[in-house]
């Protein structure tokens, strides 16, 4: 990856049960640094050590359904999501983590991380507490950041795509990303897209456009993005050149509305949980047809790039090169480009495309 010019990458849950210490994370780290990535690093767990309120973890695991208690009776033994309590302990552990960083990476390095704080704690699955006790999670994190260095930035909080959907079951976290966008402690604000939870392209499209209005000037990532939550039917999109028609779609969404960056979620599936997953590579490391196709539109942007809709087609403009996705029955005028890459063949320079074909030209 590093040799195809990839440069950030997203970890997170650094506290593990096995990786619980400070210079064990800086550990796992450094082989990340040392390979040339800049890391996204979440926030988004807790510990082990610090203790919990067995009275409260249990009435609230009460209140789960069956599939909830299932996932997190498996997930506990290797992470920890219940909030401790005292909040301030967790205080002292983030600020030593941050030290410890500090220490091994120098501050300057740093400056150019992100620090997201949270993941998915609209989901009771990825936060096992209630909303009070991510909101103080959230203002201490954002207060031992400001403390540390007001310079790094700060954000999250990798909010699901379904906050934008279900918008009663999420009030507040709504008004949560209120507050966050008029928070000077906050630089960005994360939130996570896939693609099955919307009814359609158009109403994805709507729905990005509205959740990104009330930011502010706060930046927006995508610090998850996949075609679907759904292992087994996202793994037939990513080794298909279908993939590149929803990559297409989302880069010019993330164009409309100024977010900064995608992250794709995830980069290589389990050894442990068979072979239809999300990741871009497979588990013994083999890339998936979707992994040379996120090349090409990384190749395609690096330089700058901007989008149209025009003629029946969403067109990204690169500075070389051009990705055509067509939306209805089109003509494309080559123009002289040559095609590099495309879901069906070609045979002149006026290209008869249908509604899903997709080409990549270049000079």
């Amino acid at each position: 990856m590093e040799k195809d010019g990839f440069s950030n990458v997203r970890v997170y849950y650094p506290w593990t049960r096995t990786i619980n210490g400070e210079k064990q994370i800086v550990a796992q780290l450094r082989k990340i640094v040392d390979s040339g990535f800049t890391p996204l690093l979440g926030v988004s767990d807790f510990p082990y050590g610090i203790k919990t309120d067995e009275t409260k973890k249990a009435q609230w695991m009460d209140n789960l359904n069956p599939r909830q208690r299932d996932v997190i009776s498996r997930r506990q033994k290797f992470m920890n999501l219940f909030p401790p309590e005292d909040m301030n302990l967790y205080a002292e552990r983030l600020d030593m983590l941050l030290s410890t960083l500090g220490e091994a990476f120098g501050n300057k390095a740093l400056k150019k991380w992100f620090f997201e704080v949270g993941n998915e704690p609209n989901s009771p699955i990825f936060f096992w507490g209630n909303f009070s006790e991510f909101s103080e999670m959230l203002d201490v994190s954002l207060d031992v950041f400001q403390k540390k260095d007001p310079s790094l930035a700060v954000g999250g909080c990798g909010f699901t795509a379904k906050i934008l959907t279900e918008k009663n079951r999420n009030q507040n976290y709504l008004n949560l990303i209120d507050n966050m966008a008029g928070d000077g402690r906050v630089d960005f604000i994360s939130f996570h897209v896939y693609e099955n939870v919307f009814s359609s392209d158009l109403e994805m499209a709507q729905q990005m456009e509205k959740f990104v209005k009330n930011l502010g000037d706060k930046k927006a990532i995508v610090s998850e993005w996949n075609v679907d939550v759904e292992p087994k039917r996202a793994a037939a999109v990513l080794d298909s050149p279908d993939f590149m028609n929803h990559l297409i779609k989302m880069v010019y969404n993330c164009y409309l509305n100024n977010v900064s960056y995608i992250y794709v979620h995830k980069l290589m599936d389990n050894p442990r949980e068979g072979k239809q997953q999300l990741g871009l590579l497979s588990a013994d490391g083999r890339p998936k047809a979707g992994y040379g196709y996120y090349k090409t539109m990384k190749d395609l942007l690096k330089a700058g790039f901007y989008g149209e809709r025009r003629d029946g087609a969403l067109i990204l403009y690169g500075q070389n090169s051009v990705a055509v996705l067509a939306e209805h029955r089109i003509i494309f005028d080559l123009a002289g480009r040559k095609v590099v890459e495309s879901s069906f063949p070609v045979t002149g320079p006026r290209v008869a495309m249908e509604p899903g074909m997709w080409l990549i030209a270049g000079r």
